[in-house]
């Protein structure tokens, strides 16, 4: 879920997976505080799984979000009735997030962190040159020119991780573990950034 930055919608991520031909996968938008709803975009699962996982504004309107199940990225741009598939070929992409100074969509997948440039739509896998991992991230999200990621390592050291980075590069300069060691993060998932 994810309230709109002029806080008048709740968009909601919502996926079926009863079964792989019966299921679909829809994005919601709701208004606040009415509670009505307003526009959704919906996707079957006969022609392939769909999983719509997570979500992200930029500032002129598109909406971008994560398809776990297909291994996709889709689009839909401000007052569209249709998704477009914006980006492939990633494995369970998670969370996802934006630099809008870099014009950077930052996407994590079972396989480590990767960036689409907005202008060109080049994509890079992005390096940890061994200083950290990025496998396991599902929560994702730009904060002052970082990334906080909500990391699941599989063991106890699950952890909330910030990390400069370097977009011409595509570096990951810096990992800073913010929290880790907790009890209620087996497994930490997503969460929201407050003042």
């Amino acid at each position: 879920m994810k309230v709109s930055d002029d806080n008048k919608s709740l968009w909601i991520c919502s996926a079926s997976e009863r079964d792989t031909i019966d299921g679909y996968a829809g994005i919601f938008q709701f208004e606040i505080p009415s509670g009505k709803l307003l526009k959704k975009y919906t996707l079957d699962n006969r022609n392939g799984p769909h999983l719509f996982n997570d979500i992200v504004f930029t500032g002129s309107g598109d909406i971008y979000f994560t398809d776990s199940r297909a291994g996709k990225v889709w689009r839909t741009a401000p007052g569209s009735d249709t998704l477009q598939e914006y980006a492939a070929g990633y494995v369970y992409p998670n969370g996802i997030a934006i630099d809008e100074a870099s014009k950077a969509l930052f996407l994590p997948d079972f396989t480590g962190l990767h960036m689409i440039d907005l202008n060109t739509g080049q994509q890079t896998r992005m390096n940890h040159q061994h200083i950290t991992y990025l496998n396991g991230i599902d929560g994702l999200y730009c904060y002052k020119g970082t990334l906080i990621a909500i990391q699941d390592s599989g063991n106890q050291d699950d952890r909330i991780v910030q990390f400069n980075y370097d977009v011409k590069k595509g570096l990951v300069t810096k990992a800073k573990t913010l929290q880790s060691f907790r009890k209620d993060f087996i497994p930490p998932t997503t969460g929201t950034i407050i003042d």
